[in-house]
């Protein structure tokens, strides 16, 4: 994927922004904020959150009335990974100011992390209610929509909203909004917006393979081809760069396992990838699937412990697709089952 969904650090939209966007509302700061807001925003910038939060805390005891100490200490409670402590200051914010965008910008991203995108749709939205200009907040409702409902391309309306507010931004527009009509179904639609990012100049290796996957949804040979070769030529250049993703060496392999039934050679980049990310429990998901798809048990097997060791969701993501023929060889032994805990 190429959009970030915490692009922008939450300490940076609350403490740099904070404060020229939410007061021009109900409960205005004072002009001079006192060495202790400046003290709790430098102990979060130094990456020393508990601190901020224990001197935030000693302020709200004198007064709980000041709109910036529970912002700021929502965002040091974020930083912490207290994401239900964060939404309960942001929360606080809001009944202080209910005009504060970022306050409903910040809850949004808590409530994200914790997976509850209904209500962070709802935030996000408000946020647009109040600062409907903000290019930042239809990216972040776009993406969030996204992650809702993949397949219902309604991200689409808000990625396109946010390009239009801010032209600067046309390049991360269209990888979004691209993503969002792939995942929607509406390929040639994606490949207008990532052949558009190339006419622009400035295409790279994962957007080449892309292309090429796309071509091949749109029975487009030709096409899958020429930019297959692009993307192998492109991945080249980066890996004597020493710039390589795992997502290349996932790219070319599934391309040659998928496509051109060539199993050695998917294996060959898959492990090839593996040297440089050991620690992908993907590629080793892969690796044992080209495996499975040998006959080869053993190393099909080991390669699936591994996964599962690196991170306990491999086990739902092969279950999920448990059915593809690739895993006949293996599915029914006792030792997958007992891998996958069937």
């Amino acid at each position: 994927m190429h959009i970030n969904p915490h692009r922008i650090p939450l300490r940076y939209w609350i403490l740099m922004s904070v404060f020229l966007f939410c007061w021009n509302a109900a409960s205005p700061i004072e002009a001079n904020q006192g060495m202790d807001i400046r003290q709790a925003v430098y102990l979060i910038e130094s990456g020393k959150p508990s601190e901020a939060i224990e001197l935030l805390s000693r302020m709200i005891d004198e007064n709980d009335q000041r709109l910036d100490t529970y912002t700021i200490r929502g965002a040091a409670y974020y930083e912490m990974g207290g994401f239900t402590k964060a939404i309960q200051d942001f929360t606080r914010a809001i009944e202080l100011n209910s005009r504060c965008a970022k306050c409903y910008y910040a809850r949004c991203r808590a409530y994200e992390r914790l997976n509850d995108l209904q209500k962070a749709y709802e935030d996000i939205s408000q946020a647009i209610k109040i600062e409907p200009k903000a290019s930042e907040l239809y990216f972040k409702r776009g993406w969030i929509a996204l992650m809702k409902n993949p397949s219902s391309g309604e991200s689409v309306e808000d990625i396109s909203k946010a390009m239009e507010l801010d032209p600067d931004q046309t390049l991360r527009g269209l990888r979004a909004r691209g993503m969002a009509f792939e995942f929607s179904g509406n390929y040639n639609s994606a490949l207008k917006d990532y052949m558009e990012i190339e006419r622009l100049g400035q295409a790279d290796t994962n957007l080449y393979f892309k292309i090429a996957s796309l071509s091949r949804f749109t029975q487009n040979k030709s096409q899958e081809v020429l930019y297959f070769e692009k993307g192998m030529a492109s991945f080249a250049k980066a890996e004597t760069a020493g710039r390589t993703e795992v997502a290349h060496y996932i790219d070319i392999g599934q391309h040659f396992q998928n496509e051109e039934e060539d199993i050695e050679k998917a294996l060959e980049y898959y492990k090839r990838g593996l040297r440089h990310y050991p620690e992908d429990a993907m590629l080793h998901i892969l690796i044992a699937k080209a495996y499975a798809a040998k006959g080869d048990k053993p190393n099909a097997l080991t390669h699936i412990e591994k996964a599962k060791a690196i991170h306990i969701s491999a086990v739902e993501f092969i279950r999920s697709v448990i059915n593809d023929s690739a895993w006949d060889s293996i599915r029914d032994t006792d030792e997958f089952k007992d891998l996958l805990d069937l």
